[in-house]
């Protein structure tokens, strides 16, 4: 059936160039239209329920809300694993969901199950929310510069107004605002003046809510008229406010009299900054199927046009994404372009000009399929899909050369290019069939892994396969038409004679002394690989070079959010000073949340966290250089300033802010953590630690201090802090006597420190939140000395009530519904690893077992636990599909098993190779090393398939020497096309660079096997 059809192809050449036209214009449009991001999505389902009750302690929350919650949510099925943080106040549970069942059906559970567990919940708390977690990439972030400290009205109209302007831009899926805080209408009143005046402050409190709010009255008309009757929503201005007039037992006064009112900034609020001026900023993310760069370019438009109008406020582009993904990309189509080159030149030089052209003319329409196929299926151009196709490109070359050489064999022996072309294509379709299934069957089962890896992976097996089969087709269906014209008798082609020669003189002693070269080899082989092994170090991505710096900081747990903004913009000062040194281009400031390298997120007026960005690296090898500058069609070497690498900028910053954590004046600073985020595991070593009682708060400080002092560590942080503390009430037995319970208790001094919701305030159109405080609430004696009305009586609320002080968690952490603390660890590779800090630790580990504790390992080593059975079973599967390919194809176990030999013997070169160029083996370079199975065994199919017919030594030697030249090309094709980014790769290439490592060094050494070691086996099925 197949030849069937190139024969149609080659007889119907109008046709073909038709389709082959038709190709090339599709594909160009493909490209072009393709959205572009630096990675696909590779995260999980997420969702988060998440809650808040202003003036509560996290031990509280936790019993009031959380465990219900949680208590409903542990019987959903489909939840893969959940996070929770409870803060004083504030609460989240992060649930991620399996990635085979519907998030939208976990969520309308998760719904049902947070309705479940609020039905007592107080009266005054909003019902916890259930969000899923979009997978919208950020792209760029817009910040508005404020000229006052203070956020005010203005303001809001300002935000609301760029944020529709902005929504305009075509792409854009959602707008995050930081900084742009609500406002409170605040009373602050004085207890004293309350008793002074016999006012008992549930009284206040209910006359507060009475000042304003707004109230449906109805439906007036008949058939002729209709209309609604509202209440005009009370006080339209402050100083109306202020001058209302209470009345309380038979006495009027003005609310002025007893309180202070202003519309200030809610306490919740979040301070934003940008290189030291506050700031509000416009956190901008795109939908799955736009183009980043296109977007960040209408954005900066959008900026520079506002800047051009008359007006104090003005807009700065920052942390733009665009750039990073347009330069990664830019660098990796040169490489593809560059390898094309270098692969066009070898072949020119090992063959011919002719085969050399008609094999590279092949590659591009090879890719335009690909990228008809990418837009087809709703696939972006990114970093991981282009260079799953620089991967695949030496190896798609394999087919055309095989083909084009078969087809110049035949032209040789005199026949004409129609013959040529047609027989020399169908002569070789068993054994590029085989190689083509057998790089995709290796491939393949990669999409058998679970989890945010496998998803990050998968556009690997998708991109070689795409590429291999469009390879396939284009060798069969279009190359042999292009050969048919050019290619003739008498072509001159490079003499390989002499190499001939050499190698069956080679080959020839091999078979003679077999048996003692069989024992070597399976002696020397496995010998070698286990030293190599054992000589690398493991560690599951490499690093890369990220241009963003994050630092999470944690103050005492009792600071403001003014002086949590003090210090940090202390801190801020500091950097700003090293600006230059250090290349930073912008530092954008948040106080009022902070994120932890493990990505834990938290918020508190203790908290702040920084984001710095950095210009891009200057470029630093021969492919950056040269090649990216001439070979990229958008070049731009604008940010292109930065000669140190971020990892020694993170040094740089530890040493010049480490003064801020032992500073007698500024001993607020608890924490501070400088760090990168990074692809795979958040963070290298998670130590969660479990007490069965013993104080865990040691435990944590104890393993802190003995996991700082290894060297190659090059952040740590934990989440057991002491908190605010919790000032218990209990009521004593005069109290009991006078009629005081907590519910009283809990109406006289909720009123005054609870800071809850007592109606809303209509100002210029928009409402906003009433809210009662106690001016004495920064005072405990004055707490303590204040008169409570009880059934009339007034008495001092010490006399009533006994006080109790606890120390109390800044937070309380789970991990699917149990209680733990972790300590969070990131290492320097090039120093340790996380496997190796975990053997340093177990001495540790172990003491503190006896003590009653119990560990779990999270980090890496829980990621890597999880790949390695992925990857296992995805090896399994692979082997086994190959072999079954191989014995259909080859009929006999005896080829079949000598084949799939050469696989174990050629892992020894991927393992050298990431010692020779001084790389930690990770998981691309375990899924480089899996994919090596299915390119290796394309030489030993071609080979095998030539000498299977040999009826003695001689006739082996001479049908084996005439593999030679293809053998070589395919595999140093496939090698060279691997080169750029083998030896030449930079920022966020370096992720897939151990993948080409592993491909390349052991196709080099599976080449020597196959050329060897499968010729002097296989002779001893053949008579001498």
């Amino acid at each position: 059936m197949f030849e069937w059809i190139i024969r149609q192809f080659l007889e119907r050449d109008k046709f073909s160039h038709t389709i082959v036209i038709f190709i090339v214009v599709f594909g160009i449009s493909a490209y072009l239209s393709l959205p572009r991001e630096k990675f696909p999505t590779a995260e999980l389902d997420r969702a988060v329920i998440s809650g808040s009750y202003a003036k509560t302690s996290n031990e509280i929350l936790d019993r009031m809300v959380v465990r219900d919650i949680e208590d409903e949510v542990r019987s959903i099925e489909g939840i893969a694993e959940t996070r929770t943080t409870i803060s004083n106040g504030v609460f989240s549970i992060i649930v991620e969901i399996n990635e085979n069942y519907d998030r939208g059906i976990i969520s309308d559970k998760l719904r049902d199950a947070v309705s479940k567990a609020s039905n007592n919940l107080p009266s005054d708390m909003n019902l916890p929310t259930v969000q899923i977690l979009e997978h919208n990439p950020k792209v760029i972030q817009v910040a508005l510069n404020l000229k006052t400290k203070k956020f005010n009205y203005e303001y809001i109209e300002l935000i609301r107004s760029i944020e529709e302007e902005l929504h305009e831009i075509n792409g854009i899926s959602n707008i995050s605002i930081h900084g742009d805080n609500e406002l409170e209408l605040r009373i602050e009143v004085d207890p004293k003046l309350l008793n002074l005046y016999g006012i008992d402050n549930r009284q206040f409190s209910l006359a507060i809510r009475e000042i304003s709010n707004i109230f449906p009255l109805g439906e007036i008309g008949n058939s002729q008229f209709s209309m609604f009757l509202s209440t005009e929503g009370g006080k339209k201005d402050i100083s109306e406010i202020e001058n209302t007039i209470l009345k309380f037992n038979n006495f009027e006064i003005k609310l002025k009299d007893i309180a202070k009112i202003n519309l200030i900034e809610e306490e919740s609020s979040k301070i934003s900054s940008v290189n030291g001026e506050r700031a509000v900023i416009f956190d901008i993310s795109k939908t799955e199927k736009s183009n980043a760069i296109e977007i960040a370019k209408n954005v900066r438009q959008f900026v520079e046009n506002y800047n051009n109008k008359i007006g104090e406020n003005k807009l700065t582009a920052i942390l733009d994404e665009s750039y990073s993904i347009r330069d990664r990309l830019n660098n990796v189509v040169s490489n593809i372009i560059f390898s094309i080159i270098l692969v066009f030149l070898s072949m020119w030089l090992l063959i011919n000009f002719k085969i050399a052209f008609i094999v590279a003319v092949g590659v591009p329409t090879s890719f335009f399929i690909a990228f008809i196929y990418f837009q087809m299926f709703g696939y972006s151009l990114n970093l991981i899909s282009l260079l799953s196709l620089l991967i695949a490109l030496g190896i798609l070359v394999d087919d055309a050369i095989i083909v084009s050489e078969n087809i110049q064999r035949h032209a040789d022996e005199g026949a004409t290019p129609e013959i040529s072309a047609y027989f020399g294509s169908i002569e070789v379709i068993r054994p590029v069939t085989l190689a083509s299934l057998t790089n995709i069957l290796a491939f393949l089962p990669l999409l058998y892994l679970s989890g945010t890896m496998g998803m990050m992976m998968s556009m690997i097996p998708i991109g070689v396969t795409v590429l291999v089969v469009a390879s396939y087709l284009e060798s069969f269906l279009f190359l042999p038409l292009h050969a048919r014209s050019l290619l003739r008798r008498g072509d001159r082609t490079t003499n390989w004679d002499f190499a001939k020669n050499i190698y069956k003189n080679i080959l020839a002693k091999l078979i003679k002394y077999k048996l003692l070269f069989l024992i070597v080899f399976l002696l020397a082989v496995p010998y070698a690989t286990y030293l190599s092994f054992s000589a690398v170090k493991f560690q599951l991505f490499p690093r890369t070079d990220n241009p963003i710096i994050y630092i999470s900081g944690k103050l005492d747990p009792d600071v403001k959010l003014e002086n949590s903004d003090q210090i940090a913009n202390l801190i801020s000062n500091e950097i700003l000073k090293n600006k230059n040194e250090l290349s930073i281009k912008n530092i954008v400031l948040t106080v009022g949340s902070s994120q932890s390298a493990v990505g834990e997120r938290e918020t508190g007026e203790n908290l702040f966290n920084f984001q710095i960005e950095l210009y891009e690296e200057k470029p630093s090898n021969f492919i950056d250089k040269y090649i990216t500058p001439n070979l990229s069609f958008e070049y731009d070497e604008t940010d292109k300033i930065r000669s140190i690498q971020t990892r020694e900028i993170i040094e740089t910053l530890n040493k010049k802010l480490a003064h801020f954590k032992h500073n007698k004046n500024i001993q607020a600073v608890r924490e501070l953590s400088i760090y990168q985020k990074r692809m795979g595991s958040k963070v290298d070593v998670e130590i969660a630690v479990i007490s069965t009682g013993g104080d865990i708060l040691k435990a944590i400080d104890y393993l802190n201090n003995e996991l700082s002092q290894i060297k190659g560590i090059s952040s740590i942080s934990h989440n057991g802090r002491i908190g605010t503390d919790l000032m218990t009430l209990k009521i004593n037995r005069y109290g009991e006597s006078l009629g005081l319970n907590e519910s009283i208790l809990n109406d006289v001094l909720s009123n005054l420190y609870l800071s809850s919701r007592k109606g809303s305030f209509s100002y210029q159109d928009k409402l906003f939140d009433i809210k009662i405080e106690s001016l004495d609430r920064e005072d405990i004696q004055n707490l303590k000395n204040s008169n409570i009305l009880i059934n009339g009586k007034n008495v001092i609320l010490s006399d009533v009530v006994d006080f109790s002080l606890q120390r109390k968690l800044q937070t309380i952490d789970k991990y699917n519904f149990r209680e733990m603390k972790s300590i969070f660890v990131n290492v320097d590779t090039k120093i340790i690893t996380a496997d190796e800090v975990l053997e340093i630790a177990q001495p540790h580990l172990e003491k503190l077992k006896k003590d009653g504790f119990k560990f779990e390992f999270k980090g890496e080593r829980e990621k890597r636990e999880d790949m390695n059975k992925d990857l296992s079973k995805a090896t399994i599967l692979a082997l086994s599909l190959i072999f079954l390919v191989l014995l259909f194809a080859f009929k006999n176990f005896t080829a079949t098993f000598l084949i799939m030999s050469v696989i174990p013997f050629s892992i020894v070169g991927a393992i050298v190779g990431h010692l020779v160029l001084d790389l930690n083996l990770t998981l691309p370079g375990l899924i480089g090393i899996f994919g090596l199975s299915g390119v290796v065994i394309n030489d030993s199919i071609v080979m095998i398939s030539f000498i299977n017919e040999a009826k003695n030594h001689d006739e082996m030697l001479e049908r084996a020497s005439q593999r030679l030249r293809p053998i070589i090309l395919t595999s140093l094709t496939t090698i060279l096309g691997l080169a750029s980014l083998m030896f030449w790769v930079s920022g966020d290439g370096k992720i897939l660079q151990p993948i080409a490592v592993s491909l390349g060094f052991g196709l080099a050494w599976g080449t020597v096997i196959n050329l060897f070691y499968i010729p002097a086996i296989y002779s001893f099925k053949i008579q001498k």
